[in-house]
């Protein structure tokens, strides 16, 4: 019998109740300070399918006691030496992983499955070019070796060797064990190279070989989210839900390609529906929180974005976005304590203080609030957003050649935008520089010709009645001479 024969023979014989039953007592003996022989109580071959068993369920410390147990039976056993430096390995026992090597190497020194599990431990220790060395030792041995291949494959894919990656495991696409793992891997490889028709194709054939497989199908709605056809991806991800109701993570990203192509209140019934199975998720709460906010329901979007941060208490994306929701409902005060927080733990964030100048400027704190837009000029000096709302503010507080300046700057930094004009064309109209104001205007209109109406309009408004009509007349003038 070989080694694959005997380890179907292991699992048909001991199911995993009659070793979850054995563990049981023995970790009960354990508890209770007695004593319990694994090796006497156990055949080699029950010890072996434990072992396995143990170790496919991430129990490595139980492991370990099974296979010492193990090799008490069979003290030249390869594959209980190789078991032994692969379970080490995964609790970072490093030393004592490669001992259990060099004695699987010393009884059997030409053993693929020995280097198999060697290139593993090299791996997890991320020793990943030795790894692949080995692997390659193994196939020039075997080239038929399968497991060397896709275990080569998919270290060149974590490396991000992604062209290598995929002519390593094409050869397997014909396999009986591995062709649907290795189109798998080969569609995550064409995914990160924004190949996405080609990946896309590649979880097509992922699932038709697996059709029932939920997993097959939400990746391959992730890929034509990334390829922004969000209508396929809703569909994809209604195969995977129509599998398994309760996959929080189709929910999920369900609801976010309803939010790209506007179908709100669908996204918002998915994330709540995802927030039922997995109501500990922060992200969830923020991306519903978004949702809200787009919709303009800003008391619903801050009660999720509350929520989001009472579990994520440093995702400050929640925090900000609860300041901007504040803001829209004009309770400055707990926006700007909102971006008080943030500002905490992030000092220099550039929309942070951005956002709180332009809370600080509607709560009519306008000292305050220059105050903030002078550290977003200073964080970046080409923000020209902020340098109109500063020279504006500036303004306002009839601090005219500060204002002046600041406007002059954005004229300089967006030479088309007909913002700073029109702002800079006040400033001279406060300063009676009415001539000069006109030509300001009219170059804002010129820019901007759909915006003649409000522009002239809201002009006459701020710059009263006998000053708007000396510069009207200014812009007759003007008119009259490009004519």
């Amino acid at each position: 019998m070989d080694e694959h024969e005997l380890n179907d023979a292991y699992s048909q014989e001991y199911s995993g109740s009659t070793i979850d039953e054995a563990l049981a007592e023995y970790r009960r003996v354990k508890a209770q300070g007695g004593s319990y022989d694994l090796a006497h109580e156990f055949s080699p071959e029950f010890l072996g399918a434990a072992v396995r068993y143990c170790y496919d369920d991430e129990k490595y410390n139980d492991s370990l006691d099974l296979v010492e147990a193990w090799l008490c039976h069979e003290p030249f056993s390869v594959e209980a030496w190789r078991f032994s430096a692969i379970i080490l390995a995964n609790l970072e026992r490093k030393e004592e992983s490669f001992n259990s090597l060099e004695t699987a190497y010393s009884l059997f020194p030409h053993d693929d499955e020995t280097l198999l599990a060697h290139a593993s431990i090299l791996e997890f220790f991320e020793q990943t070019d030795q790894s692949i060395n080995l692997y390659n030792t193994v196939l020039e041995r075997n080239p038929s070796n399968e497991e060397a291949r896709f275990n080569k494959g998919l270290t060149l894919s974590k490396l991000n060797r992604l062209q290598e990656a995929i002519a390593t495991l094409r050869p397997l696409l014909n396999s009986d064990e591995y062709s649907f793992e290795s189109l798998s891997e080969i569609a995550i490889c064409l995914d990160r190279l924004g190949q996405f028709d080609k990946s896309i194709d590649f979880y097509r054939r992922c699932t038709h070989l697996k059709p029932f497989d939920c997993n097959a199908w939400f990746n391959l709605a992730v890929v034509y989210c990334h390829a922004e056809q969000f209508n396929n991806a809703v569909e994809c991800f209604d195969f995977a839900l129509a599998i398994n109701g309760k996959f929080s993570a189709a929910l999920y990203n369900k609801a976010n390609a309803l939010c790209n192509i506007g179908r709100m209140s669908e996204a918002i019934a998915c994330y709540h529906e995802a927030i039922s199975f997995n109501s500990d998720d922060g992200v969830i709460w923020h991306n519903l929180g978004a949702v809200y906010q787009e919709i303009e329901e800003y008391t619903l979007a801050i009660e999720a974005f509350s929520q989001a941060i009472s579990l994520l208490p440093h995702y400050y994306d929640s925090l900000y976005n609860r300041g901007l929701c504040y803001n829209n409902l004009e309770q400055y005060e707990k926006s700007i304590e909102d971006y008080d927080t943030i500002l905490r733990n992030k000092n220099n964030d550039i929309d942070t203080w951005y956002a709180k100048g332009n809370a600080l400027y509607n709560a009519s704190k306008f000292d305050e609030a220059i105050a903030c837009y002078r550290n977003v000029i200073k964080l970046d000096p080409e923000n020209v957003d902020c340098w109109l709302d500063y020279g504006s503010t500036l303004l306002e507080l009839g601090n005219l050649s500060e204002a002046g300046s600041a406007l002059l700057h954005v004229i300089e930094l967006l030479p088309d935008w007909s913002e700073g004009y029109y702002e800079q064309a006040k400033v001279m109209a406060a300063m009676n520089e009415f001539d000069i104001a006109a030509k300001l205007l009219l170059q804002a209109i010129h820019i901007d010709p759909d915006k003649f109406s409000d522009l002239f309009s809201d002009f006459a408004i701020v710059v009263g009645p006998s000053a708007f009509s000396t510069i009207a007349q200014q812009l007759d003038n003007l008119n009259n001479k490009l004519e």
